[in-house]
């Protein structure tokens, strides 16, 4: 016992000094702990004790905390030693159980995601269709009666439900990425605001 183990057990040394350590363990792990050690007295090693399980410890309180133990032996002229090195992972299990609830949030997160773009394909996808091609329809059927100011309004229309057609198979995309391998390319950031600036002057022009 030290200082540590005092502060973690709510123990001082002289109340654990000569008893057995399965004080410090609980009562419904302490058969399966001591299983646990006497498989380990037959191969000696340093190692974690407990792999692939969650070790847990149990206060003066009777609360109890989980923990990680490090295993190490001495070989002596009469018997093997081992030392048992415990550490409070508290703090540890708290962060994993918390990127585990986050793992979990995004994952219904993608799956409302692929909902709505589903919607969005079905429902939206058609009108603006339409839009488009009704638009065309009329810029052909009355190209020589129409005036500049009506062209550029059909046009303004035409484009913008592009623009939103775009928008929409970019939500498609966006929901399928956490199926998709990510593929890193260069981007010409000063083109893509161009391009924003020039269509925020053309519906300025048109108001």
């Amino acid at each position: 016992m030290n200082s540590s183990a005092e502060k973690m057990f709510n123990y001082k040394s002289k109340e654990l000094i000569g008893k057995n350590h399965d004080i410090l363990i609980p009562l419904s792990l302490q058969e399966l702990h001591r299983n646990h050690s006497d498989e380990y007295f037959k191969t000696p090693r340093v190692r974690r004790m407990g792999i692939g399980l969650d070790l847990v410890g149990i206060r003066s309180n009777k609360t109890t905390f989980p923990v990680e133990i490090s295993l190490s032996f001495i070989n002596t002229a009469n018997e093997v030693l081992v030392f048992a090195m415990v550490s409070d992972i508290t703090v540890r299990k708290q962060t994993e159980n918390t990127i585990l609830q986050n793992l979990k949030e995004i994952s219904v997160a993608n799956e409302s995601l692929k909902e709505f773009s589903y919607f969005v394909s079905h429902d939206l996808k058609a009108p603006l269709s339409s839009i488009i091609g009704f638009t065309n329809t009329f810029v052909k059927s009355s190209e020589p009666e129409m005036n500049e100011t009506t062209r550029a309004y059909v046009e303004h229309i035409n484009h913008e439900a592009i623009k939103m057609t775009n928008t929409i198979n970019g939500l498609i995309t966006l929901a399928g990425i956490s199926h998709q391998e990510i593929i890193l390319k260069d981007v010409n950031l000063s083109n893509v605001i161009l391009k924003i600036i020039n269509d925020i002057k053309k519906t300025d022009l048109l108001r």
